[in-house]
């Protein structure tokens, strides 16, 4: 009995032989240890709110950009495939976006954005590869999944350098883009350049070999179904050249392409043989005089290379304007501009969460220290604490 009375002068009652806990012990214990929780939660509260205010604010310029659309991007985004290597990147994408938003993060572009802004300095970088991996840290590229648009997003403690150095990443990219495409169409033209002018030395040629030929022989008029079949024959030799060209397994229409060459070899074959086609009004070569069998030959070499050399003609200028249009234009939608809204430290979040959190760590700590009031009282737990205290002791012995 006098046990009991002295444990209910504590201020809460006995926990029940069946270990029920009456939820006015726990109350009790927490008005009993009212200070000890007020201090806490008060002190942390407090010291959370000058962490907060003394942590330096961080801002984030964004701006944001549409890439290239339809088939101006497809072929902008052909481009940036063909020349990724060469700006340390590999390049795996769905989409245009996706492509841009690989190129913004490549070595080129960051390269340069260290470069003119000192950022080795300002982050303390040892090594390039330091100062990358700060860069891209701060760097947010966020794509829309509908529309495509790009967000360029950068966070610095100076709102100023911040959209500095987002306007700036949009400039590297749109020179980067720039780069890539010139290059792409500068050796497309070059290419082209070479072959029209092998095109033009066979085409002098086959003008001479005819012009020789109309000397030796005398001047021929050929029947107007004679020009039209040498014509004919001439055109389709060419076109299979120029199929012949591309049809490749890695062209995505390689199927359809090799359909189109064998309907183009059939043709020929009926033309050059002995077939006659009652539906056709060109006259096969086979039905010709042989009379003019050498000089359809020199005419019809001529004609071919006149046909070849205008495809090559017309391709290489479709290459000089790509290459002096450069790349597909990257449209910027919003500049960025120096924020006036801090992105973080989020104050009143970290004071909150600090707060409730050194609440419920008080709580803890009032009923650890109730159960070690408690433990004290009970002469078993008296002799446990002992035994506790003396090997607690005795380690410290040991480590010292």
């Amino acid at each position: 009995m006098v046990e009991n009375q002295e444990k209910n002068n504590l201020g809460y009652q006995n926990v029940s032989d069946d270990d029920e806990i009456n939820l006015l012990d726990l109350f009790i214990v927490l008005l009993k240890h009212k200070k000890l929780i007020f201090s806490i939660t008060f002190g942390v509260a407090v010291l959370s709110i000058i962490i907060s205010l003394l942590m330096t604010p961080v801002y984030e310029a964004k701006t944001t950009l549409m890439p290239p659309q339809g088939a101006e991007s497809s072929l902008s985004s052909a481009f940036a495939q063909t020349a990724a290597a060469a700006v340390g990147l590999g390049i795996s994408a769905k989409n245009p976006s996706e492509i841009y938003e690989n190129l913004l993060k490549s070595d080129f572009v960051v390269d340069r954005i260290i470069k003119q802004f000192d950022l080795m300095k300002l982050y303390k970088a040892k090594n390039i590869d330091s100062a990358r991996k700060a860069v891209l840290k701060h760097l947010d590229v966020q794509i829309d999944a509908k529309t495509g648009i790009i967000t360029v997003g950068y966070k610095d403690k100076n709102p100023v350098r911040s959209a500095q150095i987002a306007n700036a990443f949009v400039a590297a990219l749109r020179d980067l883009n720039n780069h890539l495409a010139i290059t792409k169409a500068s050796i497309d033209r070059k290419f082209f350049e070479s072959e029209l002018k092998k095109a033009y030395i066979k085409l002098v040629e086959a003008e001479k070999n005819v012009e020789n030929f109309q000397k030796k022989t005398g001047v021929i008029e050929l029947g107007e179904q004679t020009k039209a079949s040498i014509a004919s024959i001439a055109n389709l030799k060419a076109q299979i050249a120029a199929m012949g060209t591309y049809a490749t397994p890695n062209n995505p229409a390689y199927q359809k392409a090799q359909a189109t060459l064998s309907s183009l070899r059939s043709q020929l074959s009926a033309l050059e043989s002995n077939t006659n086609n009652s539906n056709n009004a060109i006259t096969p070569l086979g039905k010709i005089p042989s009379l003019y069998g050498k000089y359809i030959n020199v005419v019809g070499e001529l004609g071919f290379r006149k046909t070849v050399y205008e495809m090559l003609l017309k391709l290489y200028e479709e290459a000089s304007v790509k290459e002096a249009k450069g790349a597909s234009l990257i449209q910027v939608i919003d500049k960025a501009t120096p924020p006036q809204i801090r992105i973080s430290p989020k104050r009143a979040l970290i004071v909150i969460v600090s707060t409730f959190a050194a609440f419920f760590l008080s709580i803890f700590v009032a009923f650890f220290k109730e159960f070690i009031e408690k433990a004290s009282q009970d002469e078993e737990n008296k002799e446990r604490m002992q035994l506790i205290k003396q090997y607690a002791s005795l380690r410290k012995k040991k480590n010292q």
